[in-house]
């Protein structure tokens, strides 16, 4: 059993990783050029080639000149002088002339036949065919390592050896039985030669193809590089995380260098809370941009987390697959936008500061018209009880004017106060309890009544029996369907109708509230829940102040539900809120509040 045979499995890996080294070792030092090569750059394993080919035939003929059967004692030297001639041609690859050293030791290969027939005076035609194995053997040396040209102009010469070789070493009496001796031998070689020469020309046409590839992605590498270096913008190249190269401008951007950062990971300077989004995109090879935060200290040095007075920076991240010296790697392009996203935020709030003046300026013009309104009934009312106080109607008739108006500016400062409180959406404040919406809502028609048969108009209710329960807060829930009946009243015409509805559908119990009117314009129908909308419909209905379906919206949404309108110009319009039903055995405060 072999050593390696009686070896652990643990300790064969290591037996053969350490033959492995030893034999990269030999490489370097018996066969790769000690300098720069001057092969093209696809046929720089020719070189490596051609030193091994030498190590190995130097060795051989050394050996072969001790042999007796070789012929006469003048090959001898001839085979020692050989041995010295294939070391100096070693020697000559290995300092990076391979190109001289290849036609050199074509050149002896193809001599070595004319050599051996003059040292030992062979005029025998069958051992002169023998010789032609070393022409053969010089062809397909010489195509494995000559390029096309060469390779042809060492074949010709080869060819016209062979045929000049008898003419040399043998008598004209003889000539025309060598010529038949050699006629099959020289035949196969130049059918070797010709298909060689074929198989050339096709390798040719590839090496030329690889070239011109070679060239263009050596100039795309070198523009990509100039680029690199040149641009502002900072740059990483990494192999799955795994740094590669950095430019300048991250260098100057991070306050790092490159020796420093190269072989590490991206992740290791990224704050903990990003790690796993960011490995996430690098695997998936995402190429949308997206934003990390770093940090860094008063030195300028990064921290992959805030340890004191680190001044934070928005990083957007742009990541590309780019063939990169070679390989396929991601190019990833680091921006700072800390300042474009302070501009950004300080726009916003200039914007969200313009909303809020525009608000306020709509609220006191709103405001301003609905409480000059009633005001001005007042002083006229005060006015007017001043001239008649001796006429008991008149003062009557102004008295239920004063406490109209009086009631109106009440209704109003409610309002504001809804809205205010409904700002804060503080739901714990409410008072929330299944209840069946037909019992409340009936009430709060009831409540309206009396006003609609004032006006000439008709309040129906068509409630849903067994309708499921909703979690409602009852007084906030009655100042909904209010706002959303007086907003009716005032767009139904006299002697209209105003109807009111329930019904379950959906996994929802429905409040609908459908007038008559003229309908509202399409224009304002997406804003006519927006506070202090300035639309004719949509201030018609509440005193004026904008606020009445806004209210209702935010009321609605605070019971975890949602409001809509339709309407149809001409043919009136429709008013639905949608509760979630919930089963008598759930929770009923907690589960809304959650």
């Amino acid at each position: 059993m072999s050593a390696l045979g009686q070896m652990s499995p643990a300790a064969k890996p290591l037996a053969l990783n350490r033959g492995a080294r030893i034999l990269k070792r030999l490489s370097v030092l018996l066969i790769e050029p000690t300098a720069p090569t001057d092969a093209p750059a696809l046929s720089k394993t020719n070189t490596l080639l051609l030193s091994a080919l030498l190590l190995i035939l130097i060795p051989s003929i050394l050996i072969a000149s001790s042999w007796e059967w070789l012929g006469t004692p003048a090959m001898k030297p001839v085979l020692t002088a050989l041995a010295v001639v294939f070391f100096g041609i070693y020697v000559l690859n290995r300092r990076g002339r391979y190109q001289v050293s290849s036609l050199f030791f074509i050149g002896v290969l193809s001599a070595l036949p004319l050599v051996a027939l003059w040292a030992n005076h062979i005029v025998d035609p069958q051992r002169l065919t023998v010789s032609l194995i070393f022409y053969l053997a010089a062809i397909l040396i010489s195509f494995l390592l000559l390029r096309l040209r060469r390779l042809i102009l060492v074949m010709t010469l080869q060819i016209a050896a062979v045929v000049l070789l008898p003419l040399i070493y043998l008598s004209v009496n003889n000539l025309h039985y060598l010529q038949a001796a050699l006629a099959l031998p020289l035949f196969i070689l130049c059918m070797m030669a010709v298909m060689l020469l074929l198989a050339a020309m096709m390798r040719e046409h590839s090496l030329r193809q690889l070239e011109q590839k070679q060239i263009e992605l050596t100039e795309s590498e070198t523009r990509f590089r100039d680029l690199f270096d040149a641009t502002f913008e900072a740059i990483l190249v990494h192999d799955k995380g795994i740094i590669v190269d950095v430019n300048p401008a991250l260098e100057r951007m991070f306050g790092v260098n490159v020796q420093a950062v190269v072989g590490q990971n991206v992740l290791e300077f990224l704050p903990a809370d990003v790690r796993g989004d960011t490995e996430r995109r690098i695997l998936a090879g995402d190429e949308e941009p997206y934003e990390i935060p770093l940090y860094f200290n008063e030195n300028h040095q990064l921290r992959a987390e805030p340890t004191g007075p680190e001044k934070k920076v928005i990083i957007e991240v742009r990541g590309k697959t780019h063939r990169y010296r070679g390989r396929m790697l991601r190019v990833v392009a680091l921006r700072d936008v800390t300042e474009l996203k302070k501009a950004q935020a300080s726009i916003i709030d200039v914007a969200v500061e313009r909303e809020k003046v525009n608000i306020l300026q709509r609220f006191i013009s709103n405001m301003s018209h609905d409480l000059r309104t009633p005001l001005t009934v007042i002083k006229t009312s005060v006015y007017i009880i001043k001239r008649v106080r001796d006429d008991k109607d008149k003062v009557n008739k102004q008295l239920e004017t004063l406490e109209a108006q009086i009631d109106h500016l009440q209704r109003l400062m409610d309002d504001l106060l809804s809205m205010s409180r409904l700002d804060r959406a503080n739901t714990s404040e409410y008072r929330f309890k299944l209840v069946n919406i037909n019992a409340p809502t009936a009430q709060i028609v009831e409540d309206h009544r009396g006003m609609a048969l004032r006006r000439g108009q008709t309040l129906e209710f068509h409630p849903a029996p067994n309708l499921p329960n909703a979690l409602i807060d009852e007084n906030e829930y009655k100042r909904m369907i209010k706002y959303l009946i007086l907003n009716g009243l005032g767009y139904t015409p006299p002697d209209g109708t105003l109807k009111l509805e329930t019904y379950a559908e959906r996994g929802d119990v429905v409040i609908a509230v459908r007038d008559f009117g003229d309908g509202i314009n399409p224009v304002d129908l997406p804003s006519i829940f927006d506070r202090f909308y300035s639309a004719e419909r949509s201030t018609g209905g509440d005193g004026g102040t904008g606020l009445g379906l806004n209210i209702a919206r935010k009321i609605a949404e605070a019971h975890n539900g949602t409001i809509e309108a339709e309407s149809e110009m001409g043919k009136g319009s429709v008013f639905r809120v949608r509760l979630p039903i919930i089963d008598s055995n759930a929770p009923t405060k907690a589960s809304l509040n959650s």
